[in-house]
């Protein structure tokens, strides 16, 4: 995460510093008017409320059942988890007190979680290991919950003491510190109220109570949230605002219309055509800085219609027509990475191999749809969310693969429909953004191995699953890159999908607002964010 800015506040405590230890740097510090003239320098005030705008639906609110962006916008601030990410982009404690305590007997494997003592929820009831359990389980036993893929292997879940919490998984193990740190981040790391637990059943809630800096005061019927500050949170010293209001618009145009205005006060998830209304508005600060969210193609496997499920020469024509610098370069003007796998070219694993795109060839994709038998039209359908970089990416894809035979019907759906269709598996080929980790093992777990959280198409390949561990246990980035050599081959054979680009972290925000936080995704933390006055 990268602070967005230092604020005219945050300069002048400097400039004092720099002042007191005699610095010749303090010629720097000088302020323009005379001495003995009143300083206007801006003061961060404490209370009021900061809007942020969303150009998609925000859906559940629920962490049993939340799956859209914007409620992974919300949940830092009205939910805490049991673990989060910090400003580098590592996993530390936050509802918890340190990593996971891995601990293996007598062919059971124990993760042990210690808990702080000084949380409450926004109800008064006390955080502890019953209201962990009692959560994990929902999630665990919840009819098609999105959150089980991150329990997976959990067999049981006791409470050891008031303060630790153990969850139990068959057989023996020693690296799972790292990885179930990582699970249970997000939604899946977020813990509900006993009282919420004890009497939801089935059904969704739709007011969660949780730990957090802000509790929900209510939703609005044109689907905005509104938070208020919780004052019994154990870090309540460190919250300046009042509250929060998510203000979700049908499109982007409209949000940025409202930021101009001041009707709102930030703006998340830009796409490159949003800067070119912004960057000159007078009162508007736009920050940008490399993102970890990746558009990606799922191809369903086991879909009972789709030729691409039958046919590994059909996946592998239909890839070989799409041109991922075409849709980047169409889509995002080429304003951000072309994905040509799903190994960040920043990480130390990364090789000649996964920097390489193995696509945009038309000729070997008539070839193989010639080879498979099939013949032309090949109908098939691709999901995509009603966002206008996802809407227009489907029409460049659909453009591209028509040229090798196939006639795609691109089928729009809200980023909540979108993610309830991906999860129950009814789609062909799906269009997401998927928000990954910056660990290339933990992305092929999530993406590649049965069970896995975006592992939406149904892959289960034993050459892969043989593949986890080596991955793992690399000790450098080397060891991993040669692995990941292995992994990019076996996926270009498969043909479960393909990466296409890397999505910036973008935002726009008022010039009165200050400490505004972005997380590795592009989501803003507004925890210690203050009004300038």
């Amino acid at each position: 995460m990268t602070v967005r800015r230092t604020s005219d506040w945050l300069r002048a405590g400097l400039c004092l510093g720099l002042a007191v230890a005699g610095s010749a740097g303090l010629v720097a510090c000088q302020p323009e008017e005379p001495a003995d003239q009143p300083s206007h320098s801006p003061q961060p005030s404490l209370g009021g409320v900061i809007g942020v705008g969303l150009a998609e639906d925000i859906g559940p609110l629920d962490p049993t059942v939340a799956s859209t962006r914007g409620a992974a916008e919300i949940l830092p601030h009205f939910c805490e988890s049991l673990y989060a990410e910090d400003a580098e982009g590592q996993i530390v404690p936050r509802l918890a007190t340190r990593e996971p305590q891995v601990d293996s007997r007598q062919d059971v494997t124990w993760v042990e979680i210690e808990l702080r003592t000084d949380a409450h929820f926004a109800d008064g009831s006390s955080f502890d290991a019953a209201a962990v359990k009692a959560t994990l389980e929902r999630y665990l036993s919840f009819p098609g919950s999105p959150r089980a893929a991150a329990l997976a292997g959990v067999s049981e879940i006791r409470v050891l003491e008031d303060d630790v919490v153990a969850l139990l998984l068959p057989g023996q193990s020693y690296d799972l510190e790292d990885d179930f740190a990582q699970r249970l981040t997000g939604f899946a790391g977020a813990v509900l109220a006993p009282a919420q637990v004890a009497t939801a059943g089935d059904q969704a809630i739709p007011r969660p109570i949780c730990v957090a800096p802000f509790q929900i005061d209510r939703s609005e019927a044109d689907g905005s949230v509104v938070l208020v500050r919780d004052p019994s949170y154990y870090g309540a010293d460190q919250v300046n605002l009042d509250g929060l209001v998510y203000r979700s618009y049908d499109d982007a145009e409209r949000r940025d219309q409202a930021l101009i205005a001041g009707e709102i006060d930030l703006a998340v998830h830009l796409l490159p055509q949003d800067l070119t209304v912004l960057n000159q508005q007078p009162g508007i600060e736009v920050d940008r800085a490399p993102g970890r969210e990746l558009l990606n193609l799922t191809i369903n496997l086991v879909h009972p219609e789709s030729p691409l499920a039958d046919s590994g020469e059909l996946r592998r024509a239909f890839l070989a027509a799409i041109s991922r610098d075409g849709v980047n370069r169409t889509v995002y003007g080429s304003q951000f990475a072309t994905a040509c796998s799903f190994v960040p070219s920043r990480s130390s694993a990364a090789t000649e191999l996964t920097r390489t795109c193995r696509s945009d060839d038309l000729l070997q994709a008539q070839a193989l749809v010639a080879a498979s038998g099939w013949t032309p039209p090949i109908r098939l359908s691709l999901t995509v969310a009603q966002t206008p970089d996802q809407i227009q990416a489907g029409q460049v894809i659909r453009q591209l693969v028509a040229g090798a035979g196939f006639d795609l019907e691109v089928i729009e759906a809200t980023p909540l429909e979108q993610a309830t269709l991906g999860l129950s598996g009814d789609f062909m080929v799906l269009l997401q953004r998927y928000d990954q980790s910056d660990d290339p093992a933990q992305i092929f777990r999530q993406l590649y191995l049965a069970g896995g959280s975006a592992n939406l198409g149904g892959l289960n390949d034993p050459v892969l699953a043989d593949l986890a561990e080596p991955l793992g246990q690399a000790s450098d980035g080397r060891r991993q890159g040669r692995v990941l050599d292995q992994v990019v081959t076996r996926l270009d054979e498969l043909a479960p999908g393909m990466t296409l680009v890397w999505i910036d972290r973008l935002t726009a925000q008022r010039d009165d607002v200050t400490g505004v936080v972005l997380g590795p995704t592009g989501g803003a933390i507004l925890t210690g964010a203050a009004r300038l006055i």
